[in-house]
Formats: structure tokens, C-alpha cells, sequence
């Protein structure tokens, strides 16, 4: 069986740790509105010994394994195209093929320049962490003006890093996606679930919504007004048959108060950071086991690709997307 695997180079690791002048707790990448110039971070660290032997590590990686990695990104250096477009060059010379990457709030002469060159598969970077109406006139400026002809269509084929957003997906004709968005949203203790009118789903049209009864973020879970706890009646019965239709059942737990010296038991978690309460799961599900939530979201996203039409298809400025 032969599966493609789109290898990232780490890039926004890379630009957290040794790039990035402004530092925002959690938050990966870096806003439109702290871009200035496409320039405003410290690249001094290009010449470091820890980047070039990073850069090295990555381009002896890939040429070990071409045989079984065929898609995988140049090593991108954010908000700094000239370095960026270095690297695909310095990639090039060795022999291999990686996607180039244009970020979104750089120049954009240096995406006119990768089209130029004719690749086939590109990748767009920059979107996260900005809010959807912030990024949506940006990728609406882009894919009108530069990534589609006359018609509408898609001129090559783009990746979007760190796209995961429902309304992103399918408003423009991307190739393929990636995001970990979804892993974290299932780590906090939710999942992703599409709308539910009159028993049709509409994936396009999804919201985050919280099983777990453990604190999460330092937010006691009954402050949350996205939890299943509180949702109507109706609304438990459609998703929970739902959840039923995917295989993911929504599990059972009880909690009890213990003393410091507790040893906890099978089946048995830590419910809050002072480790006075115990979660003693009953039944294993939504509320209470990460993996199956990751499942849940999966699942989501899949279903979420039935319902985007098969690539090329149209992009329209007018176009609302492909819901009920």
C-alpha cells in the first residue's frame, strides 16, 4: 500500500524559539498586525551553528529516505521570504523537490516569483494565529488576484499550513490542509461536530463543544457555555446520534474527594491540579478518554471532505460555501 505523507520542515518551531521579537504565550506564528515589512524579527540566528546544523539534519533526512518520502516542505524561514526562497534553492541543488512556501504578510512579489518557476504544488503559510475575519480578505485577495485564472480555477495545487478552520476549508480550492488544531482541541476536552438541522449535518458549519467534567485551561467546566452539559434536549439526541453513527460512544465518569495521600486506583485520573478530586471512569467515551475525542476529529474532518467538491472545482468571491 502506498501512502503519501506531507513532511513539515518545523519551521514554526524554529520561528518561536529563534526568530520572534514579540512573544505571545501559547500562541504559534505571529499576527498580521505585528508584521511589519515582513522583517520584523530577529534573523541573526541564520548564521547560528544550531540552524545550519538543523538545515543540514533536515536535507540528510530527506535524502536518506526519498525513496519513501515524496511530499515534503522546503525549509521555510517565516516572515522572511529572501531566506525562505535560499533554502529552496539550497534544497534544489541536492536533488530534491520540496514544496515552496509563500507567507501570507510577506512581499508578495516572492509569490508571483514561485509561480513563475511553474511548480505544480505550493504551500501557503502565515495564516495561523489570525482569527478567521482577520485572514479572510487576505486569502480572498490571493486566490482572486494571483492562485486562479480567469475562470476561477486553481492555477497549481496549495496547501494551507495550519487550516482547520470549516470556513477556511471550503472557501477556497486547496489541495490539501494540515493543522494540529485538532489534537489540541481534543487534549482540552472537546471535540468538533458539525450542525445538525432536521438530522442532515452540515460540516461546513461546526462548532467546538466540551465533554469533559475536569478542569481544563483553569476553567471550572460549568462556567463553559459550549458543553454538552448545557446543551437542549433536542440538540443531546441529535449528537449523540451522531456520535452513535461514527462509533464514539460518550462514556461515563464519577468523582470523588480524596485526601493528599490518595493512591489512585484503576481506572482512576487526578480530576484537578490541587489532587484532592479523582475521576473514576465508569465507562470509557468523549468525557473522559482523549483518544477517542482525537477519533471524534477526525472523523469530523473526514466528514468534512465528503462534503467539499473534488479538486479543481471554482473559487468565487461571492461563493458562501457547500453547506445543506
Amino acid at each position: 500500500m502506498s501512502v503519501d505523507i506531507f513532511l513539515d520542515s518545523g519551521a514554526p518551531t524554529i520561528y518561536n524559539i529563534w526568530a520572534r521579537k514579540k512573544k505571545a504565550k501559547g500562541v504559534m506564528g505571529s499576527f498580521l498586525k505585528d508584521r511589519v515589512g515582513g522583517l520584523s524579527d530577529d534573523y541573526s540566528f541564520l548564521t547560528s551553528e544550531d540552524y545550519l546544523s538543523y538545515k543540514k539534519q533536515y536535507i540528510d533526512f530527506l535524502l536518506a529516505n526519498k525513496d519513501h518520502i515524496n511530499i515534503y516542505a522546503n525549509f521555510d524561514i517565516i516572515n522572511n521570504a529572501e531566506a525562505t526562497w535560499e533554502n529552496q534553492l539550497e534544497f534544489e541543488s541536492y536533488g530534491l523537490k520540496p514544496i515552496p512556501v509563500f507567507h501570507l504578510g510577506e512581499d508578495i512579489k516572492w509569490l508571483h516569483n514561485i509561480l513563475d518557476k511553474k511548480y505544480e504544488y505550493i504551500a501557503l503559510g502565515g495564516i495561523i494565529p489570525n482569527p478567521v475575519p482577520t485572514i479572510q480578505p487576505v486569502l480572498d485577495n490571493v486566490w482572486s488576484n494571483i492562485l486562479t485564472d480567469k475562470k476561477g480555477f486553481p492555477k497549481v495545487k496549495v496547501h494551507g499550513f495550519g487550516v482547520t478552520s470549516p470556513r477556511l476549508i471550503i472557501r477556497y480550492p486547496w489541495y490539501s490542509v494540515d493543522s494540529s488544531s485538532w489534537i489540541k482541541i481534543a487534549a482540552y476536552g472537546g471535540v468538533v461536530v458539525p450542525k445538525i438541522i432536521d438530522v442532515k449535518k452540515d460540516y461546513s458549519r461546526s462548532f467546538h463543544l466540551f465533554f469533559t467534567h475536569r478542569k481544563q485551561m483553569k476553567t471550572d467546566y460549568e462556567s463553559m457555555k459550549n458543553h454538552f452539559e448545557f446543551l437542549t434536549e433536542k440538540e443531546k439526541k441529535d449528537l449523540i446520534s451522531y456520535f452513535e453513527e461514527i462509533g464514539i460512544p460518550i462514556g461515563e465518569s464519577l468523582f470523588k474527594t480524596v485526601d493528599k495521600e490518595y493512591s489512585l486506583g484503576k481506572n482512576e485520573l487526578w480530576a484537578n491540579e490541587q489532587k484532592n478530586k479523582v475521576e473514576v471512569i465508569k465507562s470509557s467515551g468523549l468525557v473522559n478518554d482523549y483518544n477517542l475525542r482525537a477519533k471524534a476529529n477526525a472523523l469530523f474532518y473526514m466528514g468534512l471532505q465528503k462534503q467539499v467538491p473534488e479538486w479543481p472545482w471554482k473559487f468565487s468571491l461571492s461563493q458562501k460555501g457547500f453547506g445543506l
